[in-house]
Order: structure tokens, then C-alpha cells, then sequence
């Protein structure tokens, strides 16, 4: 087999050779599909491939949220609703919900250090926990902490259908007294997207 050059085009191809060195190519026997690209074994036999979707990025299927503006106060580490949930139809078993809670919390000092726990919800379950401390240097006794907060999980149902998520907070153990609270708009917005 020879490679032939066709004149008749007015355009024109450089080839140009590296500064040093003298690497050898083989040529694939056929064309590739339309979108593939051509790749090498590191031996220099090249051939067409297909693209991978790229480095787990994934198709977003849809995206819904629900929001809340209230302001929620725990003062027990019993968990309670943090006043919004949102439910979302999953078209497929391999597909993945992206879920996302934001907000702003406030926990009060008394004395020493206190935490906010959250755990995310599904279908009535309990299927992750998140806790987080305000981070303390010198405070007064009694004075609140304000925080914003983004809290994010994927995760896998395993079926089509429709799954309710819902976050859920406590204050943390500790002093008996203190409370935490969940103050004004609170955002959980989930994602629907296939790996």
C-alpha cells in the first residue's frame, strides 16, 4: 500500500517532522464512525475511537427545588424538619440526585463550643448525616453564631420513581441549654443527571 496525494483541491496539507527523532505511524485500514477521533497505542499504530462523555461530567436530566423562609429553633438533639423537602421523579435506575441544602444557621455559645447536625432524608430514611461547628475563638457567654451553609450528596436510588428528600437538624450534645437555629430562606434543590 502507497499513500497517494490527490492535486485536484486547491488547499493545501503541511506535514511537518519533529526536531529530532524519526517516529513511525501506521495508518488505520478503514475510516472511523463520524465523531471518532484518532488515538495511537503508544506503538505507533494509530486507529479511530469512539470519545468517552468526558471526565464524569453527565447529562443533567432535570432540575427542581423548593424553598422555605422561616426561622427554625432546636434547642434538644432530637432532630427535627427543617421546613422544606422536595420530591423528583427519576426516569432512570442508573441515573444519580445531585442534592444541595444552603441556608443560614445560627448556634449559641454558652460556655463552650457548640455544633449543628443535619441528616438528609429520603423516602423517610435517613441516609447521610453532615455536623459542623461555627468555629469559636474568644466569645461571650450567650452571644449567637451566624453561618451560611451549603451541604451537598450524591445520591444513588437504585430505581425509576419518585423520591421525597428532606433535611432534618438537631443541636448537638453538649450544654443542656443552648439552641440552634435555621434562620430565613432555606434552598434544597436536587438534580436529576445520568453518569
Amino acid at each position: 500500500m502507497a499513500i497517494q496525494f490527490d492535486n485536484t483541491n486547491t488547499g493545501t496539507v503541511t506535514l511537518k517532522p519533529p526536531s529530532s527523532g524519526t517516529p513511525s505511524f501506521i495508518l488505520p485500514s478503514s475510516d472511523g464512525s463520524n465523531g471518532d477521533i484518532l488515538t495511537t497505542d503508544g506503538s505507533g499504530q494509530l486507529s479511530f475511537t469512539t470519545p468517552s462523555s468526558g471526565g464524569g461530567g453527565g447529562t443533567v436530566q432535570q432540575i427542581v427545588y423548593a424553598d422555605s423562609n422561616s426561622t427554625i429553633s432546636r434547642n434538644t438533639t432530637a432532630y427535627i424538619s427543617s421546613g422544606v423537602s422536595q420530591s423528583i421523579t427519576v426516569g432512570d435506575a442508573a441515573n444519580k440526585v445531585m442534592v444541595r441544602f444552603t441556608g443560614l444557621y445560627s448556634v449559641q455559645y454558652i460556655n463552650t463550643a457548640m455544633s449543628i447536625n443535619f441528616r438528609l432524608y429520603r423516602n423517610g430514611s435517613s441516609i447521610k448525616s453532615f455536623s459542623g461547628s461555627p468555629g469559636y475563638g474568644y466569645a461571650f457567654n450567650n452571644t449567637y453564631f451566624y453561618r451560611f451553609f451549603a451541604l451537598e450528596w450524591v445520591d444513588t436510588p437504585g430505581a425509576a420513581g419518585t423520591y421525597t428528600y428532606a433535611f432534618y437538624f438537631n443541636r448537638g450534645s453538649g450544654y443542656a441549654s443552648y439552641s440552634a437555629l435555621l434562620l430565613g430562606t432555606k434552598v434544597l434543590t436536587l438534580m436529576e443527571f445520568t453518569p
